[in-house]
């Protein structure tokens, strides 16, 4: 019984462990929202999703890779 009492605290310490260490470790946010886009990158911003297709390969955008701003869908 002692044993089992002893597992279970061990299983729960290192859970909250787990959980300090993840959210110290975590990276910063890569991202932003359109929202969040200053006047000079919402510009740049075309939320059209109209964007030509490559005839062989329709997952792609038409244009080539590098691409170039304004960068679309």
């Amino acid at each position: 019984m002692t044993r089992m009492i002893s597992v279970v605290l061990l299983l729960t310490f290192l859970f909250n462990c787990s959980e300090v260490w993840g959210e110290s470790s975590s990276p910063a946010k890569t991202w932003r929202l359109v929202s969040e886009l200053t006047e000079t990158e919402r510009v740049l911003f075309d939320p059209h999703t109209d964007t030509p297709r490559d005839s062989r390969f329709p997952y792609l955008p038409a244009e080539r890779y590098p691409f170039e701003p304004p960068y679309t869908a």
